[in-house]
């Protein structure tokens, strides 16, 4: 059985199979046709099929392996239809044109086939050849096959990238076009480029045959030169003359092109046309130029618009958050009114100092709400001194504990020996509260913030973009597991007014008011975030060479007894202030006139009454309290004066608005202070203008609602 000795894989399968159970019978017995196409196959260097008998055994060569796939090498031996089963409605009709002595030739058949295991998209060429015995009867057939479903796949990459390029080439918005030889014929435009000429098709034709209309235009010259040169020319805001429509108008469009020479090897074989219309940008530059000054002044305009609408959202940002508070700071004043006038009414006195003190209490932080909103209107200078930051944390660590709630908890870790700083200890103490208040509204479930303090060395590199030297820094920084800020949100986190809290629960001047103090502190401050884990905060101060004094506690003010009677005019348009400061000086036992605004105070000095002091309001309707103070002045020249004003930011600082002899007392007061300063006035020196007194709440000076708007 010489041959079956070749033919590789293939031919060891067929000399071990067992042939004596299979229709053909063992190779010895088989006819001489079948043995010689057999040695052919098992020789052959592409792939071969003969399917013999009437049973139509398969015999296959190594090549033919490779398209059988999973199939082989079961399929040697086997019966053809039951090697093809899952093709055999497209394989029978061509199997059987062959046993019926026609030869079939087909270049390209496509079988859906399982070969592998999954359907897949096969594609072969093939040759059927019938084979006879010595009497022309038909054995079986030779069958010489290619598979080219490689080669069918690639060639549709192929395509389908070429459509690519080309839906690219097309859709992009440049006007495009590739021209070919030295007479520039169209190959390729893109869509943007046949709506630039209109109503012509180029392709094919040299480019002074399709566009005959630039001739003169020097476009077909630049073309010559870029092909005999090899280099590219650029055109900007370049003007041509063509007819777009058949039949239309000349019209005049502006360009921006260049003109790319599209080489093989050192050879130029043609040139890439890519531009863009810009005749709408030029027209418009154009108007521009004429209109120049009339847009100036509609910008101009449109910025003020534009200014005033940044600031009423900053004002309704503002008064949103102050408006909550001072609600809160309301409703404790008036329920507490409300009980005692109720208990009164009831001849119930037991127990009304409670509702008095709650009343007074929310007074108090009220007024100290309206004292740092007025020093962050006029930005009042710090009042500062060498600090133990230290000390500070641990005398407001009770209220961040209280302020933190029972959820969240407050680790506060401080070194032993902790560098001073110079700062505001007010200021400080206001920012780390308001801080933590933030760190605690990122924490709606709960969570912990840590506190902590550290001395640090820092080189210049690490203050690059601070404007700050190298030097010794002490670092506090806040952090807390809540939900963190968005890069967007924490770019803002600084900016004025700008909140990501609901209306009514804070102005947005928070962070801002820490970043300008830190910064006006020589310090600076940095917000790390990171969305669903948490925040950081650092505010690093410069270290101090100084050492901190141990602060003095100042002795409480107390009014001395009355020092005489006097007669007293009071000018106030605020009814119920009116009726307050007349029934306090009444109880001293002076002698008290009252006027509803300035005109009247002005009728009463005219009375010929000679009044020791006018207390006025300073913004009283029609002339203002400077004014009545002046015309006492000429009435009374020995009258003395005593201002009141809730705007102290702008009569405090202004040593002008004063006038010899006059003083100034800030509203809200308590009646102590008014009777104290009255009395200092009747019968001391009066200053030029008396700072505003400080009204501080019940937690060292530090109200955590407050805070929570202005440090």
């Amino acid at each position: 059985m010489k041959f079956l000795d070749s033919g590789g894989e293939s031919g060891r399968l067929m000399r071990a199979l067992d042939w004596s159970r299979n229709p053909l019978g063992v190779p010895a017995s088989w006819p001489l046709q079948l043995r010689t196409l057999v040695g052919v196959m098992l020789d052959a260097r592409q792939g071969i099929l003969i399917v013999w008998g009437p049973e139509q055994i398969t015999l296959y060569n190594d090549h033919y392996a490779e398209m059988l796939g999973a199939r082989h090498p079961m399929a040697m031996g086997q019966r053809f239809r039951d090697v093809w089963y899952e093709i055999w409605d497209q394989v029978d009709p061509i199997i059987s044109a062959a046993y019926a002595g026609e030869s079939i030739q087909m270049d390209d058949i496509v079988f859906e086939m399982l070969r592998n295991g999954y359907p897949e998209e096969t594609h072969f060429s093939f040759s059927y050849t019938p084979v006879r015995d010595d009497d022309g009867v038909v054995q079986g057939m030779f069958c010489a096959c290619n598979e080219l479903t490689q080669r069918v796949n690639a060639e549709r990459q192929v395509l389908a990238q070429a459509t690519y390029l080309a839906s690219l080439f097309d859709a992009t918005p440049s006007f495009m076009a590739v021209l070919s030889g030295p007479e520039h014929r169209f190959t390729l435009t893109n869509a943007p480029y046949r709506a630039l000429i209109g109503h012509r098709d180029p392709i094919g034709l040299p480019v002074r045959e399709a566009l005959p209309d630039l001739q003169g235009q020097f476009f077909f010259d630049l073309l010559d030169e870029v092909y005999r040169t090899g280099r590219a020319a650029v055109g900007s805001g370049t003007e041509i003359l063509f007819q777009r429509a058949a039949g239309g108008p000349v019209e005049r469009r502006y360009l921006d092109f260049i003109y790319q020479p599209l080489q093989t090897d050192t050879r130029v074989t043609g040139i890439l046309v890519v531009g863009t219309d810009v005749t709408g940008q030029k027209v418009v530059s154009l108007q521009l130029e004429q209109d120049n000054v009339a847009l100036a002044r509609r910008a101009e305009e449109t910025e003020e618009r534009l200014r005033q609408a940044q600031k009423m959202e900053a004002v309704g940002q503002l008064t949103g958050g102050i408006a909550h508070d001072f609600n809160n700071m309301l409703q404790g004043i008036v329920l507490p009114l409300q009980v005692i006038r109720k208990r009164l009414q009831q001849q119930r006195h037991e127990g009304l100092d409670d509702y008095v003190e709650a009343g007074l209490a929310s007074a108090r932080r009220a007024a100290s709400l309206t004292q740092r909103l007025l020093a962050f209107s006029r930005r009042q200078p710090l009042d500062e001194k060498v600090a133990d930051v230290a000390g500070s944390i641990r005398t407001v660590e009770p209220l961040l504990r209280t302020t933190c709630g029972e959820n969240i908890t407050l680790d506060v870790e401080l070194p032993a020996e902790l560098w001073p700083v110079r700062t505001d200890t007010h200021q400080f103490e206001s920012s780390l509260l308001n801080l933590v208040i933030n760190a605690r509204d990122a924490m709606p479930h709960g969570g912990a913030i840590g506190l902590c303090a550290t001395n640090l060395t820092l080189a210049a590199d690490v203050l690059e973009g601070t404007g700050l030297p190298a030097g010794d820094y002490v670092e506090i920084r806040v952090t807390d597991s809540g939900v963190g800020m968005p890069p967007e949100v924490l770019a803002r986190v600084f900016d004025p007014f700008f909140t990501t809290k609901p209306i009514g629960q804070g102005t947005g001047l928070g962070l801002s008011m820490v970043y300008g103090y830190i910064r006006q502190s020589g310090g600076y401050v940095t917000v790390d975030s990171i969305e669903d884990v948490g925040t950081v905060v650092r505010v690093r101060l410069p270290r101090s060479p100084d050492t901190p004094q141990p602060v003095r506690a100042q002795p409480a003010r107390t009014c001395d007894d009355a020092r005489g009677v006097y007669r007293v005019l009071v000018a106030e348009d605020d009814d119920v202030v009116r009726l307050l400061v007349v029934d306090l000086l009444r109880d001293r036992g002076h002698v008290v006139s009252e006027a509803i605004d300035g005109s009247q105070a002005m009728m009463m000095l005219d009375q010929g009454v000679a009044y020791d002091l006018l207390l006025s309001d300073v913004g009283l309707p029609g002339p203002n309290g400077r004014q009545v103070a002046d015309y006492a002045r000429e009435r009374l020249p020995g009258i003395r004066v005593l201002l009141m004003t809730g705007y102290a930011a702008e009569v405090a600082t202004n040593s002008s608005f004063l006038g010899p002899d006059m003083a100034l007392i800030v509203k809200p007061f308590d009646s102590d202070a008014l009777v104290a300063k009255v009395d200092g006035v009747m019968h001391g020196p009066a200053p030029a203008a008396a700072p505003p007194c400080r009204v501080e709440s019940s937690c060292d000076g530090i109200d955590a609602t407050a805070s929570a708007l202005l440090p």
